[in-house]
């Protein structure tokens, strides 16, 4: 037991003990690895879009000499800042970099061929004329960016026909696509399965894209056994439908009255992962 003394005592002790006294402490954290962004990408990317299987294009650069580097030249222009801005966080030339591409003689004469292209007459003999004029040899790349600029459905479908009967190079499935989405824009459900067919016997893949395309023409043209038809042959192929393609079949089946259909295409979406959109939710209100 402390006696009285020896409590002041103690205290007085504490009370001249060093008040500033810096304590430096050693943490360590043991944070898990961020996910691997490689692999979140392919899984996004594992299925691309037509428009992502088009941006290559917009990168690409026709060129008469692609090996050819480019360098800078000349010494670049200062760059002016206001004062009453805040400083950026980055300023450098790669901040307001162009591609190239847009700039390319050969592109600016595409596009150019392109418009004369689409404002030509409709018969075959006005459009076989203009082809005359077409600037450069249509390779791979040139003739898809002009296939992917024509908007009437009868020019895209002429153009498509005259690069398949020059034979220069193979036409793959993103040719068929490109054609195939302008003709959905026309309701053109008889070309689109035409196409369709001309794949299977040439050899051409069916993506899912292709069958999507083909799945909501048939849909926007009330050709609804049309679509239960190609929806069971991509069924069959293995291929995953797209959100698009879930919902347009599940629409169709509702209005075909195949209510357990319906229920079982909509329970096999969701277990793959599928999120229904507003069409899909009002065919469920409907059917349920």
């Amino acid at each position: 037991m402390m006696t009285q003394s020896t409590i002041i005592t103690h205290f007085t002790h504490l009370h001249k003990l060093p008040t500033k006294k810096k304590l430096t402490i050693f943490c360590n954290s043991s944070k898990k690895a961020p996910p691997n962004t490689a692999e979140l990408e392919f899984q996004e990317h594992k299925n691309p879009s037509l428009s992502e299987q088009l941006k290559p294009l917009s990168t690409i650069i026709i060129s008469d000499q692609p090996n050819q580097t480019h360098q800078l030249l000349s010494k670049p222009k200062s760059t002016w800042v206001n004062p009453a801005k805040p400083k950026p966080a980055v300023l450098s030339l790669q901040r307001h970099k162009r591609s190239s591409y847009s700039y390319n003689s050969q592109v600016k004469d595409l596009r150019f061929f392109a418009k004369k292209v689409n404002e030509c007459g409709s018969s075959e003999e006005s459009f076989l004329a203009v082809l005359e004029e077409i600037p450069h040899p249509p390779t791979r790349e040139n003739a898809l960016l002009v296939l992917n600029s024509l908007r009437p459905w009868q020019k895209t479908l002429l153009f498509f026909k005259w690069v398949k009967s020059q034979n220069l190079f193979p036409l793959e499935t993103i040719f068929y696509n490109v054609t195939m989405k302008s003709l959905r824009f026309g309701r053109q459900f008889q070309h689109i399965e035409d196409l369709a067919f001309q794949m299977t016997e040439n050899g051409v893949e069916l993506d899912n894209i292709t069958y999507s395309t083909i799945i909501t023409c048939a849909k926007r043209c009330n050709l609804f056994d049309k679509a239960v038809e190609w929806f069971e042959r991509m069924y069959k192929t293995g291929l995953m439908p797209d959100e698009v393609t879930y919902s347009a079949i599940l629409d169709v089946y509702a209005k075909l009255g195949k209510v357990e259909e319906v229920m079982s295409l909509y329970e096999r979406g969701r277990a793959s992962g599928w999120k229904p959109d507003s069409i899909a939710f009002a065919v469920g209100k409907d059917v349920w």
